[in-house]
């Protein structure tokens, strides 16, 4: 951050972050006009060396191991729709898997990206160009940057169209994670299954719970009725991850948060 700063020429921005109406600060990524202000202060250095650190640090990008087509199909072409920021391949007990590097680096409260897993990205791949199944080769000769949100995979490709993917959440990854609240003490909501049913015909079901009061029980697939009516998608996780802060439960509703400060309640039946 120090050496992409403009602040040390003696250059500040104006309205880099903005309040929304629920009094909530957020990064301002266009919604508004930014301002930059000349000789605010004296400058650290010139604008000439920080040309020059810009570019230099451009070239180690560019130069970078995860620029390597041989890598995979998607390393250098890959970017979180949410900060911009690259994000990287891992390696996690369930498979590999993408994540943003400024969620790794700073933490979920500047970029709330929700990993990717490298199956679910190669199924969007084949899905956007159109072929029976992966291809790393038709990724790379088709596809220029392939930039996503926690809601959608947008894969630009070099003919100047878009394609645009809306998210699977798979190996029970939930969108819903750490967004579920408890309406009676405020303790986050965790997944966990429980069994109903007769003696030797028992059913598991997905639930959500309250390890901090004795509030009952949520049943998943209430949360997920509820999502499903709000953005009229079946499949709703990425949605959900992408618009909702919070969503707290009531023994009657849910009431749904969204980022832009907006509050929608759903009545349960």
């Amino acid at each position: 951050n120090i050496l992409s700063s403009i602040s040390y020429t003696g250059t500040m921005i104006l309205q880099k972050n903005f309040f929304t109406e629920g009094h909530k600060r957020i990064k301002n990524k266009g919604e508004l006009p930014m301002y930059a202000v000349e000789e605010m202060f004296e400058p650290l250095v010139s604008e000439t060396d920080f040309e020059k650190a810009q570019q230099i640090m451009k070239e180690r990008a560019e130069s970078m191991p995860n620029r390597n087509p041989e890598l995979t199909a998607f390393s250098g072409r890959v970017k979180c729709a949410n900060c911009g920021c690259s994000i990287s391949r891992r390696t996690s007990k369930y498979g590999k898997k993408w994540g943003c590097n400024t969620k790794e680096r700073k933490g979920k409260d500047i970029c709330d990206f929700r990993d990717i897993y490298e199956t679910e990205l190669e199924d969007a791949a084949s899905k956007a160009l159109n072929l029976d199944g992966f291809d790393a080769d038709a990724i790379r000769s088709r596809v220029d940057l392939i930039s996503i949100d926690n809601a959608y995979i947008i894969f630009r490709l070099k003919n100047g169209t878009s394609k645009q993917i809306l998210r699977e959440y798979r190996k029970g990854y939930s969108g819903f994670s750490s967004r579920l609240f408890c309406g009676c003490c405020g303790g986050m909501l965790e997944a966990d299954n429980w069994k109903m049913g007769p003696s030797g015909q028992k059913k598991k079901y997905k639930v959500w719970v309250c390890r901090e009061c004795s509030a009952k029980r949520v049943f998943d697939s209430t949360f997920r009725t509820a999502a499903q009516a709000l953005f009229h998608e079946e499949k709703c996780d990425g949605l959900f991850a992408q618009h909702i802060e919070k969503a707290i439960n009531y023994d009657d509703r849910i009431d749904f948060y969204y980022k832009e400060g907006k509050v929608i309640s759903w009545q349960k039946e």
